[in-house]
């Protein structure tokens, strides 16, 4: 799925300013974004040169989208210091909208090694597998962030499903188009272990 495909049908959660980490400037700008903030490990196209995106340089509360899309399956599990950074800079009655990772139910890894059943096997057994048939060349560290296995909806929605279960007025906007993207809005609660 592409940044353009996610964000159709979402021109209304573009109101203000918007957070793009990993979609780029043109797709949101294109939806109707009034003002993007790009961010990435390293390119020509980003605001914000960031190799930890546990860590980024804004303030809480700051976004009325954050927009992640092909980041999230490229993180080592357990993902929830990223997913709560992510929800950290979501000022209340915004959204997170997480896109473009690949899903656990394909039996097929199409993002690294192109092999069958690779996405369901043990990260030791599939590396060693990928290494085998020579379609990955990398180390163990390399395996990890290569986003062999993809993303389940439960990974992104589990460690957010506390805060919004807890919200005053039980508002929540699931946005699904495909099983890929969730899209999530902020209710006015606070996540366990983060300081605001």
């Amino acid at each position: 799925m592409t940044p353009e495909e996610a964000l159709r049908g979402f021109h209304q959660h573009l109101r203000g300013r918007v957070i793009s980490i990993g979609g780029g400037r043109e797709a949101p700008a294109r939806a109707g974004a009034e003002q993007v903030v790009t961010v990435g490990p390293a390119a020509a196209e980003v605001d914000v040169v960031q190799e930890d995106l546990r860590r980024l340089p804004f303030a809480n509360d700051t976004f009325d989208l954050v927009f992640v899309h092909g980041v999230l399956h490229r993180t080592p599990p357990p993902r929830r210091a990223w997913l709560r950074e992510f929800w950290r800079l979501v000022r209340p009655g915004g959204h997170l909208l997480v896109t473009g990772s690949p899903g656990l139910l394909d039996p097929r890894d199409r993002q690294v090694t192109g092999l069958l059943w690779v996405p369901w096997l043990p990260s030791p057994l599939a590396f060693r597998y990928a290494r085998f048939r020579g379609r990955f060349e990398g180390d163990r560290e390399a395996w990890d962030r290569s986003g062999w296995r993809g993303v389940g909806r439960g990974e992104v929605m589990d460690p957010l499903r506390r805060a919004i279960d807890r919200s005053r007025d039980r508002t929540r906007h699931l946005i699904q188009k495909e099983p890929d993207p969730v899209g999530v809005n902020r209710p006015e609660v606070q996540l366990p272990g983060t300081a605001r």
